[in-house]
């Protein structure tokens, strides 16, 4: 687990990645996690967070996939939701 100020930060450095998106396709979504996996130092751990966060399950299909079903601003909202229930 991580302390709460470290998954909101971590939370918040998604999202500002999300703003990144040049396009809606499982292609642009995988560019984004694998830049996200170099900004974060523990990329498995930080990207396993997301996945649940997003999913509510630890494993799962492919998550560039996942969220490009869910869509951004649906992802906006389950990021939204986590910071709540993390305060």
């Amino acid at each position: 687990r991580l302390p709460g100020s470290d998954l909101k930060e971590l939370l918040d450095q998604f999202e500002s990645l999300m703003g990144e998106l040049d396009e809606d396709s499982s292609r642009a979504w995988r560019r984004l996690i694998h830049k996200f996996r170099q900004e974060v130092p523990s990329p498995g751990r930080a990207l396993s967070h997301i996945r649940v966060v997003m999913t509510g399950q630890p494993r799962g299909p492919s998550l560039a996939s996942v969220l490009w079903l869910l869509g951004t601003e649906e992802c906006k909202v389950r990021l939204s939701k986590a910071r709540g229930l993390n305060s």
